[in-house]
C-alpha cells in the first residue's frame, strides 16, 4: 500500500518571526493563531477529542491566551461539563473583565445549567462588551422562550426555526412544526453534513437540559497527546514505497484533478492558499505504462491559510471570527428531526416520519426511543447473520461493487451493467451518496439494489459502539433521503468484523453481507487478472466483490459476463441470491481482514 509524505516547505502564514526565541519569551501571535486555527478545525470536523487535546497543548505554551481558553472552555460546554468550563472561565474574568468571549460562554454556561437570570445577566454584558450580536440575539431568545414559554420575534437561523418549531407543536400545530423543524434538521449554518450533527453548541429544545452533549470526552492518556498542525503555503506530496513498474502519479483534491506527474520521485507542490480553509482530502493514484492503476492512497489535511498581507491586528480580528461562529448556539439537528418526524406522524404521513426518524438515529442512535419510533413506521427491517453465498443450488451469482458511487467511474459501469441486462448490488458509501445524488439516483433507477458500506468507509471494530453505529444509520438515511429506497444489507469496511459489531448491525434491522470471491489482488494488478480470478472461483451461489471505482474491474467486465453466461450462470442481486434458499451464514467460515 503506498503511503504518503506531506513535507511543509513554506508556512508563509503560519511561521513566528525569524529570530532565536529564548523559553521565557511568550508564544508569537502568528503561533497562537495556529494552535486556534487547529483547534477550531478539529471542531468544525466534529473531532472534538481532537480539539481538546490541541486546546490543552496549546494552553501549556499560552496559558493566558483568552482565545484559547474560550475554545477549551466551549468544549466543555460541548462535552457537557458546563461547570468544569464555568471554573475555568471564571479563572481569567477577574483578569480581563471586558472579554465579550469570556462573558458571553459564561452565560451559555449559565443556560446550560438552567439559570436563567444568570444567562441573561452574563450574555447582556457580553453584548455591551461588543460581543457578536447575532451569537448573543439568539442565545437570549433561547433564554427567553425556556424561561416564559414565549416564542418571541421570529429569525432567519436555524436556531429560530427550532424555538418556532417547538411552540408550534406544543399548540398542536403539526403542520407548522413539521416544516419549521424540517428547516431547521437540513440548516447546514452549523455544519455542512445535515446527516451529521452542527458543531456549535447544541440547543436541545429540552428546558430541563437545555444544552446537549456533542461528544464523550475520553479519559486522560486514552489518546496520544501529539496533535496534527492545521497547514498553510507550499506543501510537498509525494508517495512512498513506489512499486516497480510506476510510470506516473496522478494527484486529486476533494474529487477533482490536480496534477499529473510523469517522473520519479512523482512528488506535487501543492499550494494551499488556492483551496479553502478546513478539511480536503489529497488522492494519489499511481498508474503503469498502459494506464492500470497499481496503487492508491487517501490523504485528509486540514488547511488554514491567513491573508498573505494580514498583519498580526488583522489576523487576530479573523481568528476571533472564526472563534464566534464555533461559540453560536446551533440547534441539536436530532432533536429537530425527531420534532420533524413526530409532527408528520400526527398528520399521518408515515413514510415521511421513517426518513425524519432514521435522520435523528443518524445522529445521535441514542436520543430518546427514537429506535422505537423507527420500528413502529417500519424503519427497521429483521437483520440477520452475515451471508457469505447463496445456497448454492441453481447456477446463479451476485456481482457486489463497493466504495461508490463515484463520478468518472460509476457511469460507464452502470452503463455496462445496463446493456448487458445484468443486476448487480453497490455497497455504497454514504458520504459519496450525498456527494453525488444524480449518480445514486441513477443506479436506483437503473434497478440496482443499493447496499450499506458505511458512511465513511472506516473500520467499524475500531469505533465506539454509538460511532459505528452512526456509520451504519448515516449511509441508511443518506440512501433513503436521496433514493427513497431502504438497504438491506451492509458490508464492514475491509471485512473487519467481530461480535459487538454483528450485535449492533442486526440491532439496526440490517444483515452483513460478505463475500465468496475477492478479486481486491487483482484489481491492483489489472484486468485480465480481475477475470481470471473470478472465472476461477466462481461457484453456484458465489457473491463476488469487485470495487466501484477500479478501472482494472471495469475493463475486465465484459470477459466476466462472457465467460460466466457461457457457463450458465444467471446474475442476480444479493437479496434475489440470499431469497432463493438459506444461503450459507457465518457459521464455520473463517473471515479474514483485507485493507481497502
Amino acid at each position: 500500500m503506498v503511503a504518503v509524505t506531506a513535507v511543509m516547505l513554506l508556512v508563509l502564514a503560519l511561521c513566528a518571526p525569524a529570530g532565536a526565541r529564548s523559553a521565557n519569551t511568550a508564544p508569537q501571535p502568528a503561533q497562537t493563531d495556529s494552535d486556534l486555527a487547529t483547534v477550531l478545525a478539529r471542531i468544525h470536523d466534529r473531532d472534538f477529542n481532537g480539539a481538546a487535546r490541541a486546546a490543552e497543548a496549546a494552553l501549556r505554551k499560552a496559558p493566558a491566551d483568552p482565545q484559547l481558553t474560550a475554545a477549551a472552555a466551549l468544549l466543555e460546554i460541548e462535552a457537557g461539563s458546563a461547570h468544569a468550563a464555568q471554573k475555568r472561565l471564571r479563572s481569567v474574568a477577574d483578569e480581563r473583565p471586558g472579554d465579550s468571549r469570556i462573558q458571553y460562554l459564561l452565560g451559555i454556561c449559565s443556560l446550560a445549567m438552567s439559570d436563567w437570570p444568570g444567562a441573561e445577566a452574563q450574555l447582556l454584558a457580553s453584548k455591551k462588551a461588543g460581543a457578536d450580536p447575532e451569537a448573543v440575539r439568539t442565545a437570549l431568545r433561547c433564554v427567553k422562550f425556556l424561561s416564559t414559554g414565549s416564542a418571541g420575534q421570529a429569525g432567519q437561523l436555524a436556531l429560530d426555526s427550532a424555538i418556532e418549531a417547538m411552540s408550534a407543536a406544543g399548540e398542536k400545530r403539526w403542520k407548522d412544526a413539521a416544516k419549521l423543524a424540517q428547516l431547521a434538521a437540513l440548516d447546514t449554518e452549523g455544519g455542512d453534513d445535515p446527516f451529521t450533527g452542527s458543531y456549535g453548541p447544541q440547543f436541545s429544545l429540552n428546558a430541563a437540559r437545555p444544552i446537549a452533549a456533542s461528544y464523550v470526552r475520553n479519559a486522560a492518556g486514552a489518546e496520544p497527546a501529539v496533535v496534527d498542525a492545521a497547514v498553510s503555503g507550499n506543501l510537498l506530496l509525494s508517495p512512498t514505497d513506489v512499486p516497480r513498474g510506476t510510470a506516473y502519479a496522478g494527484y486529486e483534491l476533494d474529487g477533482s484533478a490536480l496534477s499529473i506527474v510523469g517522473t520519479a520521485p512523482f512528488s506535487y507542490t501543492w499550494d494551499t492558499t488556492r483551496a479553502t480553509n478546513g478539511k480536503h482530502t489529497i488522492l494519489i493514484v499511481l498508474y503503469d505504462r498502459s494506464g492500470t492503476e497499481i496503487a492508491r492512497v487517501e490523504h485528509t489535511m486540514r488547511v488554514f491559510n491567513r491573508r498573505a498581507d494580514s498583519d498580526g491586528e488583522a489576523s487576530g480580528a479573523e481568528s476571533s471570527a472564526a472563534l464566534w461562529e464555533a461559540m453560536k448556539l446551533q440547534p441539536d439537528r436530532a432533536a429537530c428531526a425527531y420534532l420533524a418526524a413526530s409532527a408528520t406522524e400526527h398528520l399521518g404521513r408515515k413514510s415521511e416520519a421513517r426518513e425524519w426518524y432514521l435522520r435523528c438515529a443518524a445522529i445521535n442512535p441514542a436520543y430518546q426511543d427514537v429506535r422505537n419510533r423507527l420500528v413502529a413506521v417500519g424503519g427497521i427491517g429483521q437483520g440477520g447473520r452475515a451471508v457469505f453465498s447463496g445456497a448454492g443450488t441453481e447456477k446463479l451469482v451476485a456481482l457486489t461493487f463497493d466504495d461508490g458511487p463515484k463520478q468518472g467511474v460509476t457511469e460507464p459501469l452502470l452503463e455496462m451493467l445496463t446493456s448487458e441486462h445484468v443486476p448487480a448490488t453497490f455497497f455504497v458509501i454514504g458520504r459519496h451518496m450525498r456527494e453525488f445524488p444524480d449518480l445514486a439516483k441513477a443506479i436506483a433507477s437503473a434497478g440496482m439494489e443499493i447496499a450499506n458500506h458505511s458512511y465513511t468507509h472506516r473500520s467499524l471494530t475500531a469505533l465506539s459502539p454509538i460511532d459505528a453505529e452512526r456509520e451504519m444509520l448515516q449511509t441508511q438515511a443518506a440512501v433513503l433521503a436521496t433514493t427513497g429506497k431502504l438497504p438491506k444489507y451492509m458490508r464492514p469496511p475491509g471485512g473487519n468484523w467481530n461480535g459487538k459489531t454483528a450485535a449492533l448491525v442486526k440491532n439496526w434491522g440490517l444483515t452483513p453481507c460478505m463475500w465468496t470471491v475477492d478479486v481486491f489482488d487483482s484489481e491492483i494488478i489489472g484486468a485480465q487478472k480481475v477475470a481470471e480470478a473470478v472465472l476461477k472461483q466462481v461457484r453456484p451461489g458465489s457473491i463476488v466483490l469487485m470495487h466501484n471505482g477500479k478501472v482494472s474491474t471495469l475493463q475486465a467486465l465484459p470477459s466476466i459476463l462472457r465467460g460466466l453466461r457461457a457457463r450458465g450462470y444467471r446474475f442476480v442481486t444479493v437479496d434475489a441470491l440470499c431469497n432463493k434458499g438459506s444461503g450459507i451464514s457465518s457459521a464455520g467460515q473463517a473471515m479474514h481482514a483485507r485493507p481497502e
